[in-house]
């Protein structure tokens, strides 16, 4: 209701079970403002037909250009999932008859891939911020804003980047578009491999949406979960799992300056017992990092097994600027 009223929209459409994927509107799930429509008492006095009918002959017309849509599966254009992930097989509209739902309906959910709802910007209740903070706090650690200021804590003899004028030139030209960052909480979701696009693992999904909160992250994720694929991936099952399975892994200039920064604000946030997933790459670059962590900390690594392998946690955290920026000149 709050995303609704947030809308400014006059009306109100929800469709949360396959099968209101066919209509417009469904009965019973649909609401307007007082006055939305003044003449709609007269409208339904005066149709004459079944209320189907008049959902679909006299109420989309008039409010297709002023309503909000909740969708769950048609995706229909400019639905948005709903703010809250679903809880067991239970729905909106659901029939029950002497305190159960009809056992047609639940089968019927639970054969039908949800479509994934791509999230940017507006995360609702898929996930729960557990830190917020800027970059300028952690520069006695480490810094989004600049890999000249991480270079001094560290030995300009080891770390290449610290001495190479193309780095900095790089560093100018890959700002963050913010000095926010924070850390989210998502239950029961997953990381992906690079499947979508080979120098970009680490998309977070779970069965309902895909958290898309930087340009460069890939959203295509296949439908339903990846044990049901049909090309099944290997996942990885863990009750907590902290991910800084950054973007280009590989290349030098991403890790100090965007993966290193996020694993060290991990290291401090998020629960003692959960390991931290990290590709450490087919060199020694990334382990010269870490080697300068405790071992307490350093133990806490997990290395990523890559292509093929995905990781499902009960608990998920994972850490990004923004919550979401609306630039190319990211990452």
């Amino acid at each position: 209701m709050q995303q609704w009223i947030s809308s400014g929209k006059s009306w109100h459409i929800m469709r949360d079970h396959p099968d209101h994927s066919n209509q417009h509107i469904v009965e019973g799930l649909w609401g307007g403002v007082h006055m939305a429509s003044p003449e709609l008492g007269w409208r339904i006095a005066s149709h004459g037909g079944s209320a189907a009918d008049f959902l679909l002959d006299e109420l989309w017309p008039l409010v297709q250009s002023d309503v909000h849509e909740n969708d769950a599966f048609s995706l229909k254009e400019n639905a948005l999932p709903f703010p809250t992930p679903r809880v067991g097989h239970d729905f909106v509209g659901a029939l029950y008859i002497d305190g159960q739902m009809q056992p047609e309906q639940v089968e019927r959910l639970k054969k039908a891939h949800q479509p994934r709802h791509v999230l940017q910007g507006d995360f609702g209740a898929h996930l729960i911020v557990v830190d917020e903070t800027t970059h300028e706090r952690r520069i006695d650690v480490g810094t989004y804003n600049s890999i000249k200021k991480l270079c001094s804590k560290l030995d300009s003899n080891v770390f290449w980047e610290c001495k190479s004028e193309a780095t900095a030139e790089w560093v100018q030209q890959h700002q963050p578009c913010s000095c926010h960052a924070f850390i989210a909480l998502i239950s029961d979701a997953y990381v992906s491999d690079n499947c979508v696009h080979e120098v970009v693992p680490g998309t977070v999904f779970t069965r309902e949406v895909i958290f898309k909160w930087q340009p460069y992250v890939r959203t295509g994720i296949p439908d339903g979960p990846p044990t049901a694929w049909s090309s099944k991936p290997t996942v990885h099952e863990y009750e907590c799992l902290g991910s800084v399975l950054q973007a280009y892994p590989d290349r030098k200039g991403h890790w100090p300056h965007e993966g290193f920064p996020r694993l060290l604000y991990l290291l401090e946030h998020i629960p003692a017992g959960c390991p931290i997933l990290v590709a450490l790459g087919p060199d020694a670059f990334v382990q010269r990092y870490l080697d300068l962590l405790p071992q307490d900390e350093r133990s806490r690594i997990l290395r990523w097994e890559g292509a093929r392998h995905f990781y499902h946690a009960k608990e998920l955290y994972v850490t990004n600027e923004a919550p979401y920026c609306k630039t190319t000149n990211v990452g």
